[in-house]
């Protein structure tokens, strides 16, 4: 017999159930476990609140309560509750109510269930971002097919020609054409090759100078068509130190910057391409305004999207504001389009610079 009691004691101290006796007015009892599961130190510390104070949200009291009144129990309702701290924990609510000495009284058992909450929340991210992967799958497959195919299949018809007609293109122009169809695949790949890393390597948190990141992207782009059509002015504050990952900062900008100048009106009298820095020690704020062709509003909702094309001028493969996005993204940050069609395009990234306080500590205990 008393190694029953005993199994029955282990088994109730393992499964950690907290019981409680209270009406609306006072708790009557409360074992050990519930007592310290809301951070109170006996049961006279916790008649300094009332049953309602354990309940964190107003609304989920009140709609617990009514439909106790209807069923009179209550079995493994989801709740958040709060503890003397202030802090919050979720519980499973099981409560049975009764009317003793006119008064209404409850007779609760509580499971801290934060973990398995937590757990939850964790599986439904992962669910998210694998339906986003598949997705983003699909459309990977069906346009890099098409974007790889393309090239290979106007050169290959450019050999077919020439070997059929080789006096219908002259052998530079020949070349040319073929140096043409190789270039777009090259870059393709280019993309994809950052695609990938963007996806895989790990954010690489280090001091980094914004203005040189802005004027490297710049002489990358001095061979463009549009350079000599396009006045750029780049305001920034003198110390233009953050801290954050170098190559994802790289990629998100060089495309944005890229595509001020892809889109450049011709029929403006002069293109204009302003880069301005906002440092603070939270954050990071950069907008590259253009007068460009601007976008149709109607298009900027779907803009990040993998190999979409906004604009029927594009030549690229699609991938550019996608890699742009995903990049800030993983840095924990943001990206804003706003656009005009036949105005210009103002885009705002915001990323977090907290790191420079982190790095700072980092490098005083190393």
């Amino acid at each position: 017999m008393d190694t029953d009691i005993e199994i029955i004691g282990n088994l109730r101290r393992s499964l950690k159930l907290a019981v409680i006796r209270a009406s609306n007015a006072k708790f009557l009892y409360m074992n050990q476990h519930a007592l310290e599961l809301f951070g109170f130190r006996s049961l006279v510390d916790a008649n300094s609140y009332c049953r309602k104070m354990l309940f964190a949200d107003r609304d989920s009291y009140h709609h617990l309560t009514e439909k106790q009144k209807s069923y009179g129990v209550l079995t493994n309702e989801r709740v958040l509750f709060m503890r003397k701290d202030r802090t919050n924990f979720w519980g499973s609510l099981t409560s049975k109510s009764y009317e003793f000495n006119g008064d209404l009284c409850y007779d609760e058992i509580i499971v801290d269930v934060s973990d398995q909450v937590r757990n939850e929340h964790k599986l439904r991210e992962k669910g998210h971002l694998l339906e986003k992967v598949a997705g983003e799958l699909d459309r990977f497959i069906y346009s890099a097919s098409h974007d790889l195919r393309a090239p290979v299949s106007s050169m290959k018809g450019l050999t077919s020609l020439f070997k059929r007609n080789p006096e219908t293109l002259a052998q530079d122009q020949f070349l040319d054409m073929m140096t043409e169809c190789l270039n777009k695949l090259e870059a393709f790949i280019s993309k994809l090759v950052v695609f990938s890393k963007n996806s895989n390597e790990p954010v690489l948190v280090e001091p980094v100078d914004l203005r040189k990141i802005v004027m490297s992207i710049l002489d990358e782009l001095q061979e463009h068509d549009n350079r000599p059509s396009v006045e750029i002015e780049c305001m920034f504050p003198e110390d233009c130190q953050v801290y954050s990952d170098f190559n994802k900062l790289y990629t998100t900008l060089s495309h944005i910057i890229r595509n001020a100048f892809d889109y450049h009106d011709p029929s403006k009298c002069s293109g204009l391409l302003l880069i301005k820095a906002e440092i603070q020690r939270e954050k990071v704020l950069i907008e590259v305004l253009d007068n460009g062709i601007g976008i149709d509003k109607n298009c900027i909702p779907t803009i990040f999207q993998m190999f979409y094309r906004a604009s029927r001028l594009s030549k690229g493969s699609g991938l550019g504001l996608y890699l742009a996005r995903e990049a800030i993204v993983r840095l924990g940050g943001s990206i804003d389009i706003s656009s005009e069609l036949n105005l210009g395009t103002l885009v705002k990234v915001e990323f977090p610079n907290t790191a420079a306080r982190n790095f700072n500590e980092g490098r005083k205990t190393a």
